[in-house]
């Protein structure tokens, strides 16, 4: 993620958002595919834990990765898989979800609202090149549980 975009999301630098966030290891591959180089590439499901007034919401991101014996890096020009709150106890999430694919991980900022005992449409994921946005709302808004604004977070991927 270049500066210009950093400094549009947060006045902080892309080292301070690194450090604010410590590395997580909850990665799975979903599916792989090897090509003739050696590279190996697959669909990769992220889970973060998000605090959402009193309850933890997982914030999934499935993105493309590959692997090159130890080394491995996400193909940062595809769009994700998904990108979603896998909302519990209820709960639905209406709002944005941005990510900024990197070499070995992403930057996420989510924005907007958790209702409870409604339901969700995916009003599509828009993007250019690596920034990719995720928009969802919900049915009704008479039952409001909590405003969620995460700030510009780092989620490490690969090494």
């Amino acid at each position: 993620m270049n500066k210009l975009l950093t400094a549009e999301m947060t006045n902080k630098t892309i080292t301070e958002v690194k450090g604010e966030n410590p590395e997580k290891s909850n990665v799975r591959m979903l599916a792989s595919t090897a090509a003739a180089s050696g590279n190996v590439c697959g669909w990769q499901e992220t889970s973060t834990n998000v605090t959402v007034k009193s309850s933890t919401q997982k914030l999934i991101v499935i993105l493309k990765s590959c692997r090159n014996g130890s080394f491995g890096w996400i193909e940062k020009k595809k769009k994700p898989m998904l990108q979603e709150f896998k909302a519990s106890g209820g709960k639905s999430f209406a709002g944005t979800i941005k990510v900024d694919l990197n070499d070995n991980g992403f930057y996420y900022v989510a924005n907007g609202n958790f209702y409870n005992g409604t339901t969700v449409t995916h009003s599509g994921t828009t993007g250019v090149t690596t920034v990719f946005t995720a928009t969802y709302n919900v049915a009704a808004t008479s039952n409001h549980y909590a405003s969620i604004y995460t700030g510009l977070k780092w989620r490490k991927v690969t090494n």
